[in-house]
């Protein structure tokens, strides 16, 4: 792969890190996002902690020509820096991150903060820095991802701060400090959906937001 940066937006990078593993220290692998590259130029962004899983970008695999670990504390970091620059710049900045690899003894990446032109060239450069790239082998995180045949309801769109609520009723029930909804789809996307939380004699309701998604693009997603 020619060695040149690859853009990533910081948001992008901010909202996948939500899922990244944070305390374990056993799985020192997920205590990260991982980047893959591909042959076209494009990337994608993963991360998960062993409960949940959040994916930007993804492709077949066949289509991987490299990929690696950004530690979650430089991910911070790089974070930080860009929205420092964006609150010192007059004009409307829209962070980015460009990521060039950093061949060595050690597999490592440089992460710079940049602004781009709508066309995604860059045109200023701001804070940088090398991050060492996490040791460890990524799980197969693409068997985890639910395949289309096996979805066995339609898609339904729900506001998840109303499930949040749900689970501050459950805390406030238990006086437990974790929150835990047990979710069940009764019919079509349109119908009310039913909230049980453990151990407690209750009975949640909660409509769908009547939205229409196309979810056709989730199918390019397989390989």
């Amino acid at each position: 792969m020619e060695n040149k940066p690859i853009i990533i937006k910081t948001n992008e990078l901010e909202a996948v890190a939500i899922c990244a593993s944070k305390k374990d220290a056993s799985i020192h692998y997920l205590k990260g996002v991982y980047v893959e590259l591909y042959k076209d130029g494009g990337h994608a962004l993963i991360a998960a902690d062993g409960h949940r899983m959040s994916v930007i970008g993804l492709r077949k695999e066949g289509d991987v020509e490299e990929s690696f670990i950004i530690s979650t504390s430089d991910i911070k970091k790089i974070i930080t820096y860009s929205k420092a620059a964006g609150k010192a710049l007059s004009y409307n900045f829209e962070g980015c991150i460009a990521l060039k690899i950093m061949r060595g003894e050690k597999l490592s990446v440089n992460l710079t903060v940049v602004s781009v032109n709508k066309k995604g060239k860059i045109i200023k450069h701001f804070n940088s820095f090398e991050s060492s790239c996490v040791d460890g082998v990524y799980p197969d995180f693409r068997s985890k991802i639910p395949e289309q045949e096996n979805i066995i309801s339609n898609a339904i769109c729900i506001n998840s701060d109303y499930i949040a609520d749900f689970g501050k009723i459950y805390k406030i029930l238990t006086g437990e400090k974790k929150s835990c909804v047990i979710i069940k789809l009764c019919g079509d996307k349109y119908s009310p959906i039913l909230i049980e939380l453990p151990e407690c004699d209750f009975i949640g309701v909660l409509m769908p937001i009547s939205v229409a998604f196309d979810y056709s693009e989730f199918n390019k997603i397989k390989g």
